[in-house]
């Protein structure tokens, strides 16, 4: 990729990438293109330095929405999450709304530049940062990032970003889905993503934990769970002997439209199979197409079972995308006590788009809504019980010592 680009190119980019938030961006607010142009105009085409563009390019981007951003393909850019191994929440800090570091990985590029749950980030690169807007960060380069300690100190420290995307070892040597018997009655259901479009996999594997346990109580633990697509219907499904609705989404077209989710194409079952995936095709052509479409879920009348109105959902701040599509599910149902802190509110059906030179503009194709039609982005799900999360590793699990506490009352 060339280290510069002219005053054309930058200005073709520009101007594609206005066209295409104008014409798809769907999550509310609706960007206001011609006030973005009076405010970033100026400053994103007078410099031909690539690193300079980039940046100014996302902080005008990032803050419309979550799952936002504009990067090249040939030198992708990563928040938090893939290059430091680390988590934020947004926190009240003394200066004013700040990012805190939540979860930061032992063995992360973060905790190896002595950075640990509970700094405050203030600064990348000498820039000060706030919410909403977000830091990207460039694979195999170094960063110097401000923190301010719990005690109050102020650190400065370098970052070291690995060449490609961070693993966590732990994430990597635990399943997505796992369950554990804490007694012959009570089991707890961990899921911290749900991968895939469909979901098969992960559905398949939350059924036969659920069915190999047989419990009569029954935690399900969501928090620190990244999303993903589909497969969280089963877990909706699992929670409830009936059809019922959960959610369905909005493009851009019909953003202005009160919409009846009964109206439109259903998505009502996961199948047992990957071979079972092609007869969708049909119903999910509008996304080959487009990239996105306005579609209803409901659950799978799975039938009862044994632990049925004895369930905790547990959540956090880092309770992002298809987990909280759950967390929404439970609260409008009332499947589940709804436990712990209030969901990230980060719920789109994303997708990306060309807009020259190799770079790409991601944003919002769709909106997720509640069944009842409430707007999850930038909101969040409000647990029925609030318990704060425990900020540094080593604090007790109040949350989860809530949650057995109810379970063994209900």
């Amino acid at each position: 990729m060339s280290s510069f680009l002219t005053a054309p190119e930058r200005r073709r980019i520009f101007e594609r990438v206005l066209a295409v938030l104008d014409q798809r961006f769907a999550s509310l607010p609706l960007p206001d293109t011609e006030r973005l142009r009076a405010r970033h105009e100026p400053a994103i085409l007078e410099n031909p330095d690539v690193e300079t563009f980039e940046a100014r390019m996302n902080a005008m981007v990032t803050p419309l929405a979550s799952h936002t951003g504009f990067y090249n393909r040939r030198a992708p850019r990563a928040t938090e999450g893939a290059a430091l191994g680390a988590s934020v929440v947004r926190h009240d800090a003394i200066d004013g709304h700040r990012w805190q570091f939540r979860r930061v990985d032992p063995a992360g590029p973060a905790a190896r530049a002595g950075i640990g749950p509970g700094d405050v980030w203030l600064e990348v690169d000498d820039a000060s940062l706030f919410p909403p807007s977000r830091a990207t960060f460039r694979f195999g380069r170094a960063y110097a990032l401000r923190v301010r300690k719990p005690a109050g100190a102020h650190v400065r420290t370098v970052v070291d970003v690995p060449p490609h995307p961070y693993r966590s070892p732990s994430r990597a040597a635990n399943p997505l889905v796992s369950a554990i018997g804490l007694s012959p009655e009570t089991a707890v259901l961990r899921v911290t993503g749900f991968p895939g479009n469909i979901g098969v996999d992960v559905a398949r594997d939350m059924t036969r934990a659920l069915a190999t346990l047989q419990p009569r109580r029954l935690i399900v633990d969501l928090r620190q769970c990244v999303g993903g697509g589909i497969g969280c219907l089963r877990l909706a499904s699992l929670l409830c002997p009936d059809r019922r609705g959960v959610c369905y989404t909005q493009t851009r077209s019909r953003m202005g439209m009160t919409i009846s989710p009964d109206r439109l194409p259903t998505l009502s079952r996961i199948p047992h199979s990957r071979a079972g995936i092609a007869p969708l095709c049909l119903l999910f052509w509008p996304v080959l197409t487009h990239g996105a479409m306005s579609l209803a879920v409901v659950t799978e009348s799975l039938g009862p079972q044994p632990y049925h109105g004895r369930v905790v959902v547990l959540t956090d701040e880092e309770s992002n995308s298809a987990a909280e599509i759950v967390a929404a599910f439970v609260d409008e149902h009332r499947v589940a006590a709804l436990v712990g802190a209030p969901t990230a509110g980060r719920l789109v059906w994303s997708g990306e788009v060309c807009v020259g030179r190799g770079y790409r503009l991601r944003l919002p194709l769709a909106v997720y809504r509640s069944w009842r039609g409430t707007l999850i982005e930038g909101a969040g799900v409000q647990p029925h019980i609030p318990v704060p999360s425990a900020v540094t590793p080593d604090a007790p699990d109040l949350q989860f010592a809530r949650a057995l506490e109810i379970v063994h009352a209900l």
